[in-house]
């Protein structure tokens, strides 16, 4: 089995395992649940090279389906290459499971989607020349996910979701006092998971 077939497969079982968590919480069955988001969480790590990043964002009151975001994260889709998107997101939710404790719902299915500012940072070597090459390029890019939130209380909740990300970057570098420039496209997909706090 080749990389590139196991992290499509890694990426799957990630996915099936969030929808599984769902169902399960829809159950009632909370150990279930774990079980399912700790094997997406997994399975998430093992397709790709570790993702880490932030988001701060607000529900509308009238409208609590209704909302916007500013995230910002990294990520390495090569060993040599390292990316950082800064995306603006309009968010829709389905707000499911309502009761007093957990008023805007316990379970929240939801997508997004945005501009993004990606700072691509290249740093490696060229081992046929011996040379090493450092290059920066930042372009507008999309960013589109969705995701499945759990509300443990009204504040706390947890989290699963799927993105994708687009991007051209065009770098500029010299080798060998040449000046040499390089155009690509990223199609990235990662899975998500994580905790997420509400005031």
């Amino acid at each position: 089995m080749t990389i590139v077939m196991w992290r499509r497969l890694a990426i799957v079982a990630s996915v099936f395992n969030v929808a599984g968590a769902g169902f399960a919480i829809a159950a009632g069955e909370g150990w279930h649940a774990g079980i399912h988001v700790t094997l997406a969480l997994a399975f998430a790590f093992a397709a790709q090279r570790l993702t880490a990043g932030g988001r701060f964002g607000f529900w509308f009151d009238r409208l609590d389906w209704l909302g916007l975001a500013l995230d910002g994260s990294f990520f390495r889709p090569d060993k040599d290459l390292t990316v950082y998107p800064v995306s603006l997101l309009l968010m829709l939710r389905v707000p499911l499971l309502r009761d007093d404790s957990v008023p805007r719902g316990r379970l929240q299915p939801y997508i997004a989607a945005g501009p993004a500012l990606f700072v691509s940072h290249l740093d490696g070597r060229i081992p046929q020349i011996g040379e090493r090459v450092e290059a920066v390029s930042v372009d507008a890019g999309l960013d589109v996910r969705g995701g499945l939130t759990f509300m443990l209380t009204k504040n706390i909740g947890i989290f699963g979701e799927y993105r994708f990300t687009h991007v051209k970057p065009d770098f500029g570098f010299d080798i060998l006092d040449i000046d040499s420039k390089a155009k690509t496209t990223f199609d990235t997909h990662h899975v998500h998971g994580g905790l997420t706090f509400r005031f």
